[in-house]
């Protein structure tokens, strides 16, 4: 019976490797100010048990603006960058009523795992195009 066990798992072994990891985040941090020196780097192989993802790049004002999340229902990773010269956004990840927010300077990016079934973005001033990606759990 073990032997049969065994045959087993090394059959399915394919298919549980081919279904792990799909979505990759490599990040290189590289600092160096007044004597100190930082360097990191990883590459993080991330499992995700839906399919549906979430992206566009909208403009964003100082109202208060939802992001689609389309199919999404069970929120994974999220990458937001902030494509604006000359203005902050704010993203705000939550339920209603009870968000956090994570601030962008112009340029900024931010990958962050959402907890909540609400995505926002608002601006500091001037209107600003905000790339969005919502990765399904």
């Amino acid at each position: 019976m073990k032997s049969k066990l065994l045959w087993l798992g090394l059959a399915l072994l394919p298919f549980v490797v081919w279904a792990a990891n799909e979505l990759t985040l490599t990040y290189d941090i590289n600092y160096a100010k007044s004597g100190a020196v930082i360097k990191n780097n990883s590459v993080l192989g991330i499992t995700v048990t839906g399919e549906a993802i979430a992206s566009g790049v909208k403009l964003i004002d100082t109202n208060d603006t939802a992001l689609a999340l389309g199919d999404v229902t069970s929120n994974g990773f999220v990458f937001v960058q902030n494509l604006s010269t000359n203005s902050w956004a704010i993203i705000r990840v939550g339920v209603t009523n009870d968000f956090y927010a994570i601030r962008l300077k112009t340029n900024d990016v931010s990958i962050f795992r959402m907890d909540g079934k609400v995505l926002h973005a608002v601006t500091t001033s001037n209107s600003a195009y905000l790339n969005y990606i919502v990765f399904s759990e």
